[in-house]
């Protein structure tokens, strides 16, 4: 018998409290396709080194554009 400690796969409410976002933003990650999930039914399922993934991003604006600044 496999006994886990971490769930195969994750909800967006839980996804949302691991990376410590609402439960909106995490519907935009997943949207933007910068966070992977699969449709199940009407919920969305994530698993959680996909959730690691988004975490481990670097945030803050790219390197080479001034905040504020508009490229020309």
């Amino acid at each position: 018998m496999h006994k886990s400690k971490e769930p195969v796969q994750l909800m967006v409410p839980q996804v949302a409290a691991l990376l410590g976002v609402s439960q909106p933003r995490v519907h935009q990650l997943i949207k933007a396709g910068r966070l992977k999930a699969e449709r199940c039914g009407h919920y969305w399922l994530i698993r959680p080194a996909d959730v690691e993934a988004v975490r481990v991003r670097v945030a803050g604006w790219p390197k080479g554009r001034k905040r504020g600044k508009k490229k020309k």
